[in-house]
């Protein structure tokens, strides 16, 4: 998989340098339901912009909310920063530093950011799932994990795949191929990696 990625990964401003706690929660926020393209036009300006918390916490919610139009859900997406912001400096900035079950109670976080900045920020082997993670999972390991995991055991078999050498690379592996490959619909098993170890792929191409 990761040999794939090197040959057809996905290039954007926040892979290309080490990101803080920070940028990587303002990143996941402004990521959530819209796609990647859209946010790469929006997050470098942003980030210049609004460089810590205190920027954040400092300016009107209008401020935000026409900052990031062109996003959608700009009124939500500047109420989690907001709120977000607010509670790391009544934490006196300490939240950055919390363990991931800390993380999630963060307001405008939640499971997913928290461990992405533990991945994104820290280096940590966490596995951050979102939708094309839980295909690629669900499918290349359908046997393995059952057709309804609990969402707590899918997660502790997420995280315990993921490489404690290059856990970002793996992840965004994993995003990648979820994203390109292991579509929703029509997924290109033909020229997914994957394919040998599959589950999904051997139920729907049985001669192979």
């Amino acid at each position: 998989m990761l040999a794939w990625w090197r040959e057809h990964k996905r290039e954007f401003d926040w892979r290309s340098r080490p990101l803080t706690s920070y940028e990587v929660a303002v990143l996941e926020i402004l990521l959530r339901r819209t796609t990647a393209t859209a946010v790469a036009n929006v997050y470098p300006s942003f980030i210049e912009r609004f460089p810590g918390v205190t920027s954040i916490a400092g300016v009107p919610h209008s401020v935000l909310s026409t900052f990031l139009k062109g996003l959608g859900l700009e009124n939500q997406r500047a109420s989690d920063l907001k709120n977000m912001a607010q509670h790391v400096l009544s934490r006196k900035s300490k939240m950055f530093a919390a363990q991931t079950h800390e993380l999630e109670k963060t307001p405008g976080l939640g499971p997913y950011a928290a461990r992405a900045i533990q991945v994104y920020a820290r280096g940590r082997a966490y596995c951050p799932i979102d939708s094309n993670v839980s295909r690629v999972f669900s499918r290349v390991f359908r046997d393995a994990i059952g057709s309804r995991p609990r969402i707590s055991e899918f997660q502790d078999f997420a995280d315990a795949l993921v490489t404690r050498t290059r856990p970002r690379a793996f992840n965004w592996a994993l995003m990648d191929l979820g994203a390109t490959v292991c579509r929703y619909d029509r997924p290109r098993c033909e020229v997914c990696s994957l394919s040998p170890i599959c589950d999904f792929f051997r139920r729907n191409n049985p001669k192979k």
